[in-house]
């Protein structure tokens, strides 16, 4: 009966990691199939940069998760003149609510208090704030300098985590958006 309701437990756990949602978008008339080797556009300097997803420690991250997930599908990492396309990413972070409505009353749903005065549906209302976080990977053509592909990831950052929670957490998010690339 453990073993039962273990594997249902990592059934589960796997089904919930699984759905991260991730967006894509590309250009139908390019042979992705072509595409052998990557390397890095340089960075752009940014203006504002965004404290909570935009520091050194998050590209560090960023970076390795990449390139880790690049060379697992077998493509390969050269210099800038002779790949065969470019990657980018651009992170950001915004607040957002999350609402949730409870009904909270005594009795029998609905109509308890039909029999009492006094008694009646209220509905209790949570709002959160939390910060979440926007992934973008893009994958550049190098001569025109043209978007290839684009995968877009949106999450709930944690909180009060560590380092190596961090470092799970994006690569949870990298794998998620380089598991749709190339288009199939």
């Amino acid at each position: 009966m453990k073993k039962v309701f273990l594997l249902v437990l990592l059934m589960g756990l796997a089904a919930c990691s699984s759905q991260l949602r991730v967006a894509t978008d590309y250009d139908v008339a390019y042979n992705f199939a072509a595409i052998k080797t990557y390397a890095w556009l340089p960075a752009k300097d940014k203006k504002v940069p965004d404290p909570h997803m935009d520091n050194s420690l998050m590209h560090q991250r960023l970076y390795r998760a990449m390139e880790q997930q690049m060379a697992a599908q077998g493509y390969e990492k050269v210099a800038l003149e002779s790949a065969d396309v470019l990657i980018t990413y651009q992170l950001s972070s915004n607040e957002k609510l999350s609402v949730k409505s409870y009904r909270n009353h005594f009795g029998y749903y609905p109509c308890f208090h039909c029999f009492r005065a006094g008694f009646h549906h209220d509905s209790d209302i949570e709002i959160k704030q939390y910060r979440a976080g926007s992934f973008m990977i893009d994958i550049i053509e190098p001569e025109k300098r043209e978007l290839l592909w684009r995968g877009v990831s949106e999450r709930r950052l944690p909180g009060s985590v560590t380092p190596a929670q961090r470092d799970q957490f994006v690569n949870e998010t990298v794998t998620a958006i380089i598991n749709r690339f190339p288009p199939k």
